[in-house]
């Protein structure tokens, strides 16, 4: 403990320092900062990326089978899995895809088709 008996004011005297805590609010919110950024940075690593003509093909496949198939997104370098079915095709830029409801979505944000019994990658 610091002694503060020179000052003539009470509340110096009497003021404890609480020390380390006062850094703890900091350290927590820069630590879950970079964690989030470490989680996203190592799912990045472990998604197979394919290519145009190959996303095309097997989202063609499961559209012409209705397959249900799980697809890997990447959004503003967020990555995440829908599973659903493909409804339709818009030439080779974008693709409804039925979860809940009908989401459309750009081929260029898929990562990875997987089938729903297994991977089709």
């Amino acid at each position: 403990m610091v002694d503060r008996s020179y000052s003539k004011f009470p509340e110096i005297r009497d003021y404890q320092d609480r020390g380390m805590k006062k850094w703890m609010g900091f350290y927590l919110s820069e630590h879950g900062s970079a964690m989030k950024r470490d989680a996203i940075i190592a799912r990045q690593e472990k998604v197979d990326k394919i290519d145009l003509e190959e996303k095309i093909q097997l989202l063609n496949q499961a559209y012409l089978n209705k397959l249900t198939i799980e697809l890997v997104l990447s959004v503003d370098e967020i990555i995440s899995r829908i599973q659903g079915t493909v409804v339709e095709f818009t030439s080779t830029d974008f693709v409804f895809f039925k979860v809940d409801e009908v989401r459309k979505i750009d081929i260029k944000n898929i990562l990875s088709v997987k089938y729903q019994g297994g991977e089709a990658t």
